[in-house]
């Protein structure tokens, strides 16, 4: 035969070899050992008896021992083949010896075929046969934390963390999170609930029931809601209801809405209410407020604040009346046409003032014209509630006399003596 004939020959034979070879592997790639994995944890693994009813109601496979089993399908969470690296593995695990180089061989030939459970399995077995092995250790990501070889997980716990929401946390920023995830849920459903009774009122069959329910409020999740609906209330009686309620509830967060309705709100009857409402608790927290409220800018405001502080009668606000006797603001006289004015910080000019004045804290800006000029003033303005409130409470009277009212007050041992008594 020729020699060019006989290579012909030899290379069609390989061919067919690698061929063969390959249909050989495939087909004991299709018979590899499958694995149930079962829903309760677990798994069983063997060959599937018939591979074309991997859907079906019931799953038999037939294990190493050529045992078979059978296992319903609702109870597997999943069936997986094989790749052919665990094919490999299972033929090539038991010739590397259980020792520390073994193992650690083996670990190695797992990381390059990306057999990662596989590998982990045997860096825990180094470790188990040599526990201070430094590598496997690392890789298994232990540490070393006062003199011992530990896991992040282990270290945390030990500190006194615990993992929530997929982050580590002490127990006391765990339990705030959880309640503070409570409080916004419970405060939503007010929101809704409120509106649901507020469109009732509307509905001539459930407006008694959606009455009854709205004065009946008196859990401190609702003060949020409260607040919200009371920005677009524009009915009274709906109004004064909330106002009610959150003298119920009596939270600090119900006594600083009804404070800001007793300074802010449109309405003077509202304003009043929570002024009566606020007076039968009496609480340090409220006279602070109102104190507090002697500074604003808002000259209106400032008049609130004394009408509500002469209620309360409390005579540690006498210091603060003093100093508000006599306020400054500022105000931008707007001339020309058509002619406005605009206040920054008080009332307009000759405007009354008080307790029942229903003056926006806000300033009202009705724009400008061509041919308009502006000019900022500043203004001296007495407040009258302020006076009534220091003549309430001290009985006696130095009008708008700053000087003489704080010379009395030195004279006094104490501004809180007998003799500075509430009406």
């Amino acid at each position: 035969m020729m020699p060019q004939r006989r290579n012909s020959v030899w290379r069609a034979l390989a061919m067919c070899v690698v061929l063969f070879g390959a249909v050989l592997l495939r087909a004991s790639v299709s018979r590899a050992t499958e694995a149930l994995m079962l829903s309760g944890g677990g798994s069983i693994e063997g060959q599937l008896v018939d591979a074309a009813k991997r859907d079906a109601a019931q799953l038999t496979l037939r294990t190493p021992e050529d045992i078979r089993v059978t296992v319903p399908r609702d109870q597997v969470a999943k069936l997986q083949r094989p790749s052919a690296a665990e094919i490999e593995y299972r033929r090539a695990a038991p010739g590397y010896p259980d020792t520390v180089e073994g193992q650690w061989a083996l670990a190695e030939w797992c990381k390059q075929q990306k057999l990662r459970p596989q590998r982990q399995t045997h860096l825990n077995r180094v470790i188990e046969l040599e526990p201070n092995h430094a590598a496997a250790r690392r890789l298994l990501g232990y540490q070393q934390h006062a003199g011992r070889w530990m896991t992040q997980n282990e270290i945390m716990t030990e500190r006194g963390y615990v993992q929530h929401n997929g982050e580590w946390q002490l127990p006391q920023e765990v339990e705030i999170a959880d309640k503070q995830r409570k409080d916004t849920l419970a405060e939503k459903q007010w929101l809704a609930t409120l509106k649901r009774w507020r469109q009732w009122l509307n509905d001539d069959r459930r407006a008694e029931e959606a009455a009854a329910k709205l004065r009946a409020i008196n859990d401190p999740y609702a003060v949020k809601a409260i607040r919200q609906h009371l920005r677009t209330e524009q009915v009274l009686q709906v109004r004064e209801w909330y106002v009610e309620a959150l003298a119920r509830i009596g939270t600090p967060d119900a006594l600083s809405t009804l404070v800001q309705l007793a300074l802010n709100d449109p309405l003077d009857d509202v304003r009043l209410a929570a002024v009566d409402l606020l007076v039968e608790k009496q609480q340090p927290e409220v006279i602070a407020m109102f104190i507090q409220a002697l500074k604003s800018k808002d000259n209106a405001v400032i008049n609130r604040a004394a009408y509500a502080l002469g209620k309360l009668g409390n005579v540690a606000a006498v210091p603060a009346l003093v100093d508000a006797l006599v306020t400054q603001h500022k105000f931008m006289i707007v001339q020309g046409s058509p002619g406005i004015s605009t206040t920054f910080g008080g009332v307009n000019p000759g405007s009354p003032s008080g307790a029942g004045a229903g003056f926006p804290s806000a300033p009202q800006m009705n724009g400008f014209s061509t041919g308009q000029s502006t000019q900022i003033v500043v203004q001296q303005l007495r407040n009258a509630e302020v006076l009534d409130a220091l003549v309430r409470m001290t009985r006696v009277n130095f009008e708008y006399n700053a000087a003489q009212w704080k010379a009395w007050l030195a004279s006094r041992k104490k501004p809180e003596s007998e003799d500075v008594r509430r009406d």
